[in-house]
């Protein structure tokens, strides 16, 4: 009986330490020391990630930005070819194409996690999957899911707080932006002329070009055209006659471009055949924004400096400058000294029939400060 009592207690201990042990290990692959966790991402995909990831090659020039903007650039094991911004990224192992990336590259990088983006070709993403590392879908391009996604980024990163900082900054700007131009009558709301950086393609209205316009309280002249990018011809535009032009611009691999440059093109553009008769040209209502700021991350910046081109007076606390330096130093560390928007200090003229046209400004650099910096973008409601 006392050897019964004994191996009956060593079974009710040994039972209790692996009913312990199991709970703790719950959440770990099967003959695998990494703690996983099922995340949703941008697609809609339930996918099971490691925790705490240490090595990520990113497909998605969107997410290698951010991760090394929330300070965990070290988790990055490569990035795809094209991938410049930060200059963190600099030294980086390269493997191929964003949407045609090097699996063999890949793989010789021993991965934990592959981040690629929401449009990535079914097929690629099969192949993808068969090298047996989780693959998560990431996208940066929604204004509305912009704030979220960016979140769950940083908590597969291990940054939460610097993930939600950002994001707070631009949810803030954003709301603010939408709450003053949701209302404005069509006559209020400028006709634009939309370009991308290739010229005449233009953006139809289910792209996130037309967002912008949408949401800076404009109206795409392009609204009637329902591919995403259409390409247009000179006569076409010139029909349309846009009160604004406004043209993205190429980045530098650091970002932004030179002064000389982007002055350049926007002379090239009042230089078109055929232009002057345009009102845009005509009220000297051509703006340029480079790519960094038109789309990603940053896109709020551009968001900016639309509405305050088009809306002034809605606008008059919101200096797009000190927020385009605000994120630059405070999640890329870098004081940029290039130039972000054309003419950035410039006022739009009004109509004839308007108000008196606002004075002539100047080229304002996005790291050039005048006396002491601004806390905030926004320095007060209206």
């Amino acid at each position: 009986m006392k050897f019964f009592g004994f191996f009956f207690s060593l079974f009710v201990l040994l039972l209790f330490l692996g009913v312990l042990f199991g709970n703790t290990c719950q959440g770990y692959a099967a003959g695998s020391a990494v703690k996983k966790t099922v995340v949703k991402d941008a697609a809609g995909r339930s996918v099971l990630i490691p925790t705490q990831s240490k090595r990520i090659v990113s497909l998605n020039d969107d997410a290698s930005e951010l991760i090394c903007a929330f300070g965990a650039a070290d988790l990055l094991a490569g990035v795809s070819d094209g991938c410049n911004f930060p200059s963190t990224l600099k030294d980086k192992a390269r493997v191929g194409r964003a949407m045609e990336p090097d699996l063999k590259k890949i793989a010789a990088l021993k991965p934990d996690l592959i981040i690629a983006g929401t449009d990535f070709k079914k097929e690629a993403l099969a192949d993808l999957k068969r090298t047996g590392v989780p693959v998560f879908l990431f996208d940066c391009r929604k204004f509305e899911s912009m704030a979220r996604n960016m979140e769950i980024l940083g908590s597969i990163v291990g940054k939460e707080s610097e993930a939600k900082e950002y994001a707070s900054i631009a949810n803030k700007h954003l709301g603010m932006i939408k709450q003053r131009t949701k209302d404005l009558p069509a006559g209020k709301k400028p006709r634009i002329y939309l370009e991308a950086d290739k010229d005449y393609i233009t953006f139809g209205s289910i792209s996130e070009g037309a967002r912008i316009i949408e949401l800076a309280g404009g109206r795409n002249v392009a609204a009637g055209q329902t591919a995403a990018a259409p390409v247009v011809n000179s006569r076409w535009v010139v029909a349309k006659n846009p009160r604004v032009i406004v043209k993205f611009v190429g980045s530098t691999p650091d970002g932004g471009v030179s002064e000389a440059v982007i002055k350049n093109k926007k002379d090239g553009i009042a230089a078109r055949a055929e232009w002057k008769k345009i009102a845009a040209v005509k009220e000297d209502r051509i703006y340029l924004l480079t790519c960094d700021i038109c789309s990603g991350p940053r896109a709020v910046v551009g968001l900016a400096y639309l509405a305050k081109w088009l809306h002034p007076d809605l606008f008059k606390d919101l200096d797009p400058g000190v927020l385009c330096r605000e994120i630059s130093e405070k999640f890329y560390g870098q004081e940029a000294k290039v130039v972000w928007a054309y003419p950035s200090g410039q006022l739009p003229k009004q109509p004839a029939s308007g108000q008196p046209a606002a004075p002539g400004g100047n080229i304002v650099e996005a790291g050039k400060k005048a006396g002491k910096p601004e806390e905030s973008a926004l320095s007060r409601e209206q």
